[in-house]
């Protein structure tokens, strides 16, 4: 809960600030609707196209050097966030294109233009 008060302490009364979202893995519905109310500009990443596919959320951990668990963590957070009321310009998805999802692109940029 610490963690939680310092974020909350940290945007109070802060308009267009960014937030990383993976340095918050403890985001909840209720802190990101209390900095949607804020409009705190929110950026995640996301390096995969489709965030149901196992082999896909390996990738994203790799990625990112972490675990398939921190992966699935990045995406419901994300999916925590939109719930929220988030979307563009609030809202920003940051995707790394290397060779290993490259061919991942398009479904990538599907996925965030109309959520296919």
């Amino acid at each position: 809960m610490a963690r939680v008060e310092k974020v909350y302490r940290d945007f109070d009364g802060k308009r267009n600030k960014t937030m990383d979202i993976y340095k918050y893995a403890a985001m909840t519905p209720e802190l990101a609707g209390w900095l949607f109310d804020r409009e705190v500009n929110i950026t995640g990443k996301l390096n995969i196209g489709d965030p149901t596919d196992q082999e896909q959320i390996r990738l994203q951990g790799e990625m990112i050097g972490r675990d398939e668990r921190a992966a699935r963590v990045m995406i419901e957070k994300i999916d925590v966030i939109q719930a929220a009321g988030y979307t563009d310009p609030l809202f920003r998805l940051q995707n790394l294109i290397r060779s290993k999802n490259i061919g991942l692109v398009p479904q990538y940029y599907g996925w965030c233009l109309i959520g296919i």
